[in-house]
């Protein structure tokens, strides 16, 4: 074989994984530019949270996490939560999506949302399905403008948005419309 010719599939060889490592390196480069703020992520995730006298407050699992520190936000996908008073559920919280603000003071909750307050001696089982819901965990209120569908033993409503105290048990409701069956007196 001729030397020229050697020389000639050689340098087209170089040529060709050159331009294939200057372009994947520049794709990389601009992938991680993107994501130069990103301070950690996390697959299958298993949260248990508890007071300072170890006592459970919230559980929590979720199929991926992403933190942004210099943003103090934070990721989850199909999120599942349970929150305890006093040791026991008290309301469980499922979405497809949640965005935590500031440490988790406010969680914005998107996709196939579903909170579900469990009943108690002093309060019945109440069940809320929207596509978007705002939280507020420290004070434990829940608000949205967007559809909501609530469920009781009592009946069935939907309402132009919500604002509700979980712990005093007040619900605000917005143009609402249902079927409501009050519980009898007996």
């Amino acid at each position: 074989m001729d030397t020229r010719l050697l020389y000639v599939i050689a340098l087209g060889i170089a040529v060709v994984s050159g331009l294939f490592y200057f372009y994947s390196g520049k794709s990389a480069h601009l992938n991680a530019e993107n994501n130069q703020d990103l301070s950690y992520n996390a697959t299958n995730i298993h949260l248990l949270k508890t007071t300072e006298t170890g006592q459970l407050e919230a559980t929590t699992t979720a199929s991926k996490l992403q933190r942004w520190e210099q943003e103090n936000r934070s990721e989850l996908e199909q999120l599942q939560t349970t929150w305890y008073q006093q040791g026991q559920p008290a309301a469980t919280f499922n979405a497809d999506k949640a965005i935590g603000y500031n440490n988790n003071e406010k969680v914005i909750l998107t996709g196939n949302v579903r909170a579900h307050r469990l009943a108690s001696n002093e309060q019945a089982a109440i069940t809320f399905t929207t596509n978007q819901l705002t939280g507020y965990p420290k004070q434990n209120r829940i608000e949205t403008d967007q559809p909501v569908l609530i469920q009781t033993n009592q009946g069935q409503f939907s309402s132009q948005g919500l604002n509700a105290n979980l712990d005093q048990g007040q619900y605000n409701l917005f143009r609402i419309r249902g079927q409501y069956a009050p519980a009898s007196g007996s």
